[in-house]
């Protein structure tokens, strides 16, 4: 049991550097509902009520992929309100295929 605090630590540590990424990013980007938007993704993400914690780590590091091209995609241009829980990614899910197969497709640029 004592090791479950330091992996919690660590993953809000994690949380809190990505969200610390995100936020000039989110500045940067050029379309004011864009910049609304990512906000409010921030905000849902940052939610523990929204789900696990990897789950929200894998949110926020696909939202930065998108940030840094700055252009929302997926999800993500999509309004968070409507979400009540964040979506669970298929038992496949490959973090770096899921962002080349965006880039491939066209998807971010």
């Amino acid at each position: 049991m004592g090791d479950a605090q330091p992996a919690q630590q660590q993953g809000k540590n994690n949380m809190d550097f990505y969200i610390r990424l995100a936020r000039p990013l989110i500045f940067n980007l050029p379309e004011a509902q864009d910049r609304v938007l990512a906000s409010a993704w921030v905000r849902k993400i940052k939610d523990a009520d929204m789900g696990r914690e990897k789950l929200r780590t894998d949110y926020i590091k696909l939202l930065l992929f998108a940030l840094q091209r700055k252009k929302l995609v997926g999800i993500f241009s999509e309004d968070p309100t409507g979400y009540e829980k964040l979506e669970e990614f298929p038992e496949e899910y490959d973090e770096s295929r899921q962002l080349g197969g965006l880039v491939q497709k066209g998807t971010i640029h």
